[in-house]
């Protein structure tokens, strides 16, 4: 019935065609997943809505969309659909679904006439869009983007010359008292939704900018003919809307001039946009959008489907880890209330960053649609309170640190970004989920050694993922571990396990210990057994006031001293650099310094407590600066550590390649002169 579905394209002389099957076959492969818990079924599902939401299509071969189908239990089912933008867009996917609950309830329901296909209107779109037509179009719209200038919003990081496209987003949702009072607005200035939503998106852009003049993107469905409303295809669009903001007028002033601005650009939805950056002739950037970097939408609440008794569907929320521009607002009419999701470039934002914008936005609303006619300059989003709690915070207030252990931080992540990447050394990537269970297992492995907390443990394993299991492990378990450099002498490594008299050393290398009467672990030759302990989070009652680790002086004055640090300790030194620079989800942090040394615990765990992704360097590359360099060029390395001895040939390599990624540079312990200042201001 829908040509679109049946499409496929292939290259022919070069250029794209498209060709319509008579008929196809589309997979629907069943996954049972009723004998799981609740818990379990939802990260299955999340997991597979990833991977065949990240699968490339075959377009050549078709087809150019995919089902799957999940049974949680007798009556509920998940049923993923995929399609490829080539042959849908969000309209489209309303249609599938109207037509599927047709098909659903009759064989050989009574759908509306498809006069036309989509085929039809490529044709007709090729024949419209040149001439005069196409003139006056363009005349339009260069005119309404004329010496517009890019958007600056505040930012955590610098914006790369090549961005990443890495992304998230943030939920949330505005009160029903929100969503009747823009509603009155709209209605009593012969407004809509969208455009009250979107001079107060404006206004609170302008704050955040310092800018009055500037554009913004939002996407048109391409619908304007009715016969095209039971089509499934690509007819979206995406309109360039001008803002100018001046801060001596009222809302209802700017409300007016975007409802007018407003008539006027969707009356001229018909242009492709990138037609217009064609035209425009702009210098190219590819680290930012042209013509605007920041998109906004509202989706109006629209009637569901007719469904036969006894069955109830609804959407399963898949958050997006890219993002193609800048910062994404979009806003959905719900019963009650407007959703809010806020879709960011992890390049650019910190969460952080996005839910303070979430909550000013709110608080500025509240303004807006309560004084509507005062001036935008005298409106505030801050109350009396919280411009106190400002005062208070420029002056240095202390606040109030999180009762946690390091390894809870760590376990909040794991829960929060499950599938993300968190450890990669050479081959070997463990997620998030991964790293946690293999931790917990070496938990367990450690209970049958008969440790208990308290108890300590050296580790005496180069920088790489044995090592970093083993410092989770005990974190979680309650002992206290003490990281020793691997090539530490047998007589010294003696000394240090009789000083601290540990219960357990794990080592990989064959060293002759004959004072020492505790047990030693090579932890690949007891991989077989951790393997086969549970991977279930223990539960342990730990309290951040307990010993984490010990850490040994360096000896240099006398004999080596053991430092107990506390794990309230060390998450107060990780939230300090997270004020200073933060790290998150999307970022990548080295690991250079031997673990005996009391910096890789900050490299460690800086990066394992905010989501980011751990890339501890192979030995045989630490001696050696310019192999190091090369490493943070080529992993894109954000958060690194360097010793003071190599600044000079860092600041000499930086002048010969492209700019780092690196937004959090580490360099110590020691006076540092100017030569250091240059290196980190290139």
């Amino acid at each position: 019935r829908q040509s679109a579905l049946r499409s496929r394209f292939i290259q022919h002389e070069g250029q794209a065609r498209q060709v319509v099957d008579a008929d196809i076959e589309v997979p629907l492969p069943c996954t049972d997943l009723s004998g799981e818990d609740s818990v379990r079924q939802q990260v299955v599902l999340q997991r597979a809505m990833q991977h065949i939401a990240q699968k490339p299509f075959d377009v050549e071969s078709g087809p150019c969309w995919s089902v799957a189908l999940f049974k949680c239990s007798a009556e509920e089912w998940v049923l993923l659909l995929t399609m490829h933008h080539i042959i849908s867009d969000g309209w489209s996917v309303r249609v599938f679904f109207d037509e599927l609950s047709a098909f659903y309830q009759d064989d050989q329901p009574d759908l509306a006439n498809l006069p036309v296909n989509y085929t039809d209107y490529a044709h007709w779109q090729r024949q419209h869009f040149q001439g005069v037509w196409l003139q006056q179009q363009l005349e339009f719209w260069q005119q309404q983007v004329r010496d517009s200038e890019p958007l600056q919003l505040p930012l955590d990081y610098p914006r790369a010359a090549t961005p990443s496209l890495q992304g998230a987003v943030y939920h949330h949702a505005l009160a029903s008292s929100l969503r009747k009072a823009v509603m009155h607005l709209a209605q009593e200035q012969e407004s809509t939704l969208f455009m009250v939503l979107l001079a107060a998106f404006q206004v609170f852009l302008a704050r955040q900018s310092g800018q009055e003049d500037f554009c913004i993107g939002s996407p048109v469905s391409g619908r304007q003919r009715a016969e095209s409303h039971h089509l499934i295809g690509f007819f979206a669009n995406t309109l360039a809307l001008r803002a100018r903001v001046r801060s001596d007028q009222s809302f209802l002033a700017l409300l007016k001039t975007v409802r007018a601005h407003c008539v006027e650009a969707f009356s001229h939805p018909d242009l492709p946009f990138e037609m217009l950056v064609d035209a425009l002739n702009m210098p190219r950037n590819t680290g930012q959008s042209p013509i605007f970097q920041v998109m906004f939408s509202v989706q109006n609440r629209q009637e569901e489907a007719a469904l036969p008794e006894g069955l109830h569907w609804q959407p399963l929320s898949l958050d997006s880890h890219y993002a193609k521009f800048d910062l994404t607002l979009h806003i959905s009419e719900q019963t009650d209330a407007l959703a809010v999701s806020w879709e960011y470039a992890t390049d650019l934002f910190t969460r952080r960053r996005i839910v303070t914008f979430a909550e000013q936005f709110e608080r500025l609303l509240e303004q807006l649609l309560r004084q509507p006619t005062k001036a935008l300059q005298a409106l505030s989003w801050l109350s009396a309170e919280e411009r106190v709690a400002y005062w208070q915070q420029a002056q240095g207030e202390s606040r109030v640190l999180p009762a946690a252990c390091v390894h809870e931080l760590f376990e909040q992540q794991v829960v929060e970004n499950s599938p993300a990447t968190a450890l990669v050394f050479g081959d070997q990537i463990y997620t998030y989920e991964r790293l946690n269970q293999q931790a917990n297992q070496w938990v367990y492995f450690l209970d049958q050694l008969g440790l208990a907390s308290g108890d300590l443990l050296v580790i005496c394993l180069p920088p790489g993922p044995e090592a970093i299991l083993l410092m989770l492990a005990c974190l979680k378990a309650g002992v206290v571990y003490s990281p020793v450099d691997y090539q530490t002498p047998a007589g010294r490594l003696s000394a240090l396990l009789q000083q601290c008299q540990a219960r357990v050393l794990v080592n990989s290398a064959d060293v002759s210990l004959p004072d020492f009467a505790g047990q030693v672990v090579n932890p690949f030759k007891a991989q077989s057994d951790v393997l086969r302990q549970s991977v279930h989070n223990p539960l342990r009652k730990i309290n951040p006031s307990d010993t984490a680790l010990v850490i040994f002086t360096s000896g240099s004055s006398g004999q080596p001293k053991g430092v107990c640090c506390r794990h309230q300790g060390l998450v107060n030194l990780l939230d300090q650099f997270q004020q200073w620079q933060p790290l998150a989800p999307g970022d990548r942090g080295s690991v250079w310094t031997s673990l005996s040394f009391d910096v890789s615990v900050y490299e460690i765990f800086s990066v394992l407590t905010r989501g980011a992704t751990l890339y501890p360097i192979a030995a045989e590359q630490r001696p050696l600066g310019q192999a190091f360099f090369d490493f943070l060029q080529s992993q894109q390395i954000s958060s690194a550590y360097i010793p003071p001895f190599w600044l000079a040939d860092f600041e000499r390599w930086l002048l010969t390649v492209e700019p780092l990624n690196i937004r959090r540079l580490l360099v110590g312990v020691e006076p540092q002169g100017a030569g250091a200042q240059r290196a980190v201001m290139l």
